[in-house]
């Protein structure tokens, strides 16, 4: 694999993880289910609508490779989309 398609997948999985620490505050915030098998089931469903959702475009960047630094980025971009929104949540007062 080229260094360019090393750097696609790195910057993709990092926006990915953005995009679902986002997506994940979003609904977790806005769906409020009481029964404890509809919880288990939304996450479940929620978790792999996303990870089909990333596989699909991985697989059009780099034929669907998964290296370990992909799953750093994702977990980089996740963490630092948590730490903004905390620390825009504390601004805010929300």
């Amino acid at each position: 694999m080229t260094l360019k398609i090393q750097i696609y997948s790195s910057v993709f999985s990092a926006l990915f993880g953005i995009l679902f620490s986002v997506s994940m505050n979003y609904c977790y915030k806005k769906v409020r289910i009481k029964n404890r098998y509809g919880r288990i089931a939304f996450n479940l469903f929620f978790v792999l609508i996303h990870v089909i959702g990333y596989y699909m475009i991985l697989e059009k960047i780099n034929n669907g490779i998964l290296h370990p630094y992909c799953i750093l980025s994702v977990l980089a971009g996740f963490i630092i989309a948590e730490i903004l929104h905390y620390k825009v949540a504390n601004k805010l007062h929300i």
